[in-house]
C-alpha cells in the first residue's frame, strides 16, 4: 500500500515539467522491456530504454556524449528531486523497511514512465462507459464511450444511454467518469491504479 507521503511525491512529480513521451513495451528476457523520450518542457531532454535483460535504466542525453548529463539538465532534475519529501520503503509499498528511500533521476524517470503508462491505461478506460465505485474501485461497462450520446427509450421518455449511466451512477453513489473532462477523469483513475 502507497502511503500518503508517497502518493504527495507522486502529485508532485506529475505536476513538474517533466514528462515522458513514445513510451512503448516489449518482451525482452528476464520481463518487460521498455524504451520512452523524457521531456522537460518542450525539450527532449533523454532517451532511455530497459533492455529486458536485468538492470537498471539506459540513459542517453540529448545533444551531449552518451555519459555526461549537461549541467542545465542536472540542476532542473536535481531541485526536483531536492523538492520530494523524504520517504521510506514502506512508503513505496515495495516492503516494510523503514530505510529511506533515496531519490535520483533513474527513480525519478522510473516514477514518469509508470505515471505515463497509467495515463495510457486511464485513456483506455475511457473508452467505455467507466465510473469510479464507493469503494474507489473503477467499474467499466462493456458499452463504448463513442456512442453514450445515441438515443435510447427509456420508460417511453427518450433519452440518451449517458444520461442512463448517470442516472444509474447517482443512485449507486459512483462518479460516472464519462460526464467528466477527460483531464479530470484521468485524474481520478489514475488515483485508484
Amino acid at each position: 500500500m502507497k502511503s500518503a507521503k508517497y502518493k504527495k511525491c507522486l502529485q508532485l512529480i506529475m505536476n513538474s515539467p517533466f514528462s515522458v513521451k513514445k513510451l512503448t513495451f516489449f518482451r525482452g528476457h528476464d520481463g518487460a522491456g521498455l524504451n520512452a523520450d523524457i521531456y522537460h518542457g518542450k525539450n527532449k531532454i533523454a532517451e532511455v530504454d530497459d533492455d529486458g535483460w536485468g538492470g537498471g535504466l539506459a540513459m542517453r542525453f540529448v545533444g551531449t556524449n552518451r555519459n555526461r548529463v549537461p549541467d542545465s539538465t542536472v540542476k532542473v532534475i536535481d531541485e526536483l528531486l531536492e523538492s520530494l519529501p523524504e520517504i521510506t520503503f514502506s512508503d513505496v509499498g515495495t516492503s516494510d523497511s523503514q530505510s529511506v528511500y533515496t531519490w535520483d533521476m533513474e527513480h525519478l524517470f522510473n516514477e514518469l514512465i509508470e505515471l505515463e503508462s497509467s495515463r495510457k491505461d486511464a485513456l483506455k478506460i475511457l473508452r467505455k462507459a467507466s465510473a469510479i465505485n464507493k469503494d474507489n474501485n473503477v467499474v467499466s461497462w462493456k458499452y463504448k464511450a463513442s456512442l453514450l450520446d445515441k438515443p435510447v427509450i427509456n420508460n417511453k421518455k427518450v433519452s440518451t444511454f449517458r444520461d442512463s449511466f448517470a442516472e444509474v451512477c447517482e443512485k449507486e453513489g459512483m462518479i460516472f467518469l464519462n460526464n467528466l473532462p477527460k483531464d479530470e477523469a484521468v485524474k481520478l483513475i489514475m488515483e485508484t491504479l
